[in-house]
């Protein structure tokens, strides 16, 4: 019954309709599992095994995904290739960090990196925040040219310990939103 709980209310806060196993061991086995689940057409790289380091495993996690980097210079990275359509599309992702098991304080911090065919689009941003953040990034650009390399890292960062790299991610997705292109909309 609380697992049941638990997958409504991430369905409810998160918008996600999913209901997995609370603790997956693992990484990069587990993460494209959850992917090929939540988001097919994204594939995972270079993500950590971290079920040894006293963190939270990376997996699916009622509905949400966790990954790991490799190393502190080895980012785990989301890829998707394919067409990017629309007039103001945009990738919108909702991430977050991880808190000390011991303080419930957030010191997690992991960089969150976005390249487009190659090209850095989206500057480093740390996350160190266990509140669940939203980026929408514009991709007007690269719509209907054709197939599109997106990657999304997951990288080593910050002040905290490489311990704490771990990054939620609770949404990636493509969608169209006019509201990211104006001045006055800074997300």
């Amino acid at each position: 019954m609380r697992k049941i709980v638990k997958c409504l209310v991430a369905a409810l806060v998160w918008g996600v309709a999913v209901c997995a196993p609370s603790a997956f061991a693992g990484g990069l086995a587990e993460v494209q599992a959850a992917l090929n689940q939540l988001y097919p057409e994204w594939t995972a790289s270079n993500v950590g095994d971290i079920s040894g380091n006293g963190n939270r495993d990376c997996g699916l996690h009622n509905g949400v995904i966790s990954i790991h980097p490799l190393s502190t210079a080895v980012p785990a990275t989301l890829t998707r290739v394919g067409s990017i359509t629309g007039t103001y599309p945009v990738l919108h992702l909702r991430v977050a960090s991880v808190a000390n098991a011991t303080s419930k304080s957030p010191s997690g911090d992991w960089v969150l990196k976005v390249r487009a065919n190659g090209m850095q689009i989206w500057a480093n941003t740390t996350i160190a925040s266990m509140a669940v953040l939203d980026f929408k990034i514009p991709l007007a650009a690269w719509a209907n040219t054709g197939d599109v390399k997106l990657e999304v890292d997951n990288a080593a960062g910050g002040a905290a310990s490489w311990n704490w790299e771990l990054g939620f991610w609770h949404l990636i997705k493509i969608e169209e939103d006019e509201s990211a292109y104006r001045n006055d909309n800074v997300t």
